[in-house]
């Protein structure tokens, strides 16, 4: 088994829980329900708003996921054929069939 990262085991805390909590969270509810110093998280939180990955509303000083984070996301999106691909074997099936057809991807187990 290879080693993780702890930085970038880090970073995908953060986004995961911030993907979470739709309305944001401020530094110290990110401190608490992930149980880091104050002292690394600040730098970590500060790196992902500097990168655009991380937005700071400073009206209530609440972190939410950044437009990078976005931008992201939809490149895995562009990468994926799979539904054209299998649009023509599904549309076969379910013309053998007489049901509807679903395509899904597994995410976990």
């Amino acid at each position: 088994m290879v080693e993780s990262v702890k930085s970038a085991d880090r970073v995908l805390d953060v986004l995961t829980l911030l993907s979470k909590n739709m309305r944001g969270m401020t530094f110290t509810d990110i401190c608490s329900e992930l149980g880091w110093p104050k002292s690394s998280t600040h730098g970590l939180l500060a790196t992902l708003q500097r990168r655009g990955f991380l937005d700071l509303n400073e009206s209530d000083r609440r972190y939410s996921i950044g437009i990078r984070t976005w931008e992201v996301g939809q490149a895995y999106l562009g990468g994926q054929d799979m539904a054209q691909d299998a649009l023509p074997y599904m549309q076969e099936l379910c013309d053998d069939i007489n049901e509807k057809i679903q395509l899904a991807v597994l995410d976990g187990r």
